[in-house]
């Protein structure tokens, strides 16, 4: 699960045998949904089969498969919401559905995190560790998200140095306790900054942004910042 560029997206995966495309061939044959011969139709155009309301490959029908529902309202409700849904899978090697809505329309798990007087927000998923250190040497600093004169100068020893995924490492003053929040659109205004996934209100009342640490830091490693 992860935010990218102001869209949530959800990857499932599992290790098993993966899709049987000559199974999807010969029950769509049967169906009526297609014509030909197997070799004119490619996995993909098989695998949005699957999306078929009724479509199932499966013989016998029990409470969890074979009856052709799932997939199909899967699909139409991340199209309500802007999105959609893809499937990879090669024989032998497991599937992997990916679900992607506008990050707006989806419920984050979010850690507040102070630098100064500002809060912002980060999705829980992005960071690694937090800890406590005096030592701001290969820390990125979070007081240069803001406006303002000499920004830096906010950071008030001890800081947390917040790792993320990318290996990036940010000083910030304060975290606050992890939320599950409703990601809304961010303003015009903030929509423009680098880095700015989207809205959200804290349990308290608060607004923050949702920032996205980990686009920051490649943008700040792509113009050789510390």
């Amino acid at each position: 699960m992860a935010s990218r560029t102001g869209r949530f997206v959800l990857t499932l995966s599992d290790d098993g045998r993966g899709i049987d495309d000559d199974a999807i061939y010969a029950q769509a044959l049967k169906k009526g949904l297609i014509e030909g011969e197997r070799a004119k139709h490619s996995s993909d155009s098989l695998h949005r089969l699957l999306f078929t309301p009724g479509f199932s490959t499966t013989e016998k029908v029990t409470t969890f498969s074979g009856r052709g529902v799932g997939l199909d309202v899967v699909e139409a409700t991340a199209i309500r919401l802007n999105g959609d849904v893809t499937v990879r899978s090669s024989p032998g090697h497991g599937v992997t559905f990916r679900v992607s809505v506008p990050l707006h329309c989806a419920r984050l798990a979010v850690v507040p995190l102070r630098v100064g007087k500002e809060w912002i927000a980060v999705n829980a998923s992005e960071i690694t560790s937090i800890e406590r250190t005096s030592d701001l040497t290969g820390l990125l600093s979070a007081a240069s998200l803001f406006p303002g004169p000499e920004p830096k100068q906010s950071l008030k020893p001890p800081f947390l140095r917040v790792e993320c995924l990318t290996g990036s490492r940010w000083a910030f003053d304060e975290v606050g306790q992890p939320e599950d929040v409703m990601v809304r659109e961010a303003s015009a205004f903030a929509k423009g900054s680098h880095g700015v996934i989207g809205g959200a209100r804290m349990r308290d009342g608060r607004s923050v942004l949702l920032i996205d640490l980990n686009l920051l830091s490649t943008i700040a490693a792509s113009v050789g910042q510390n």
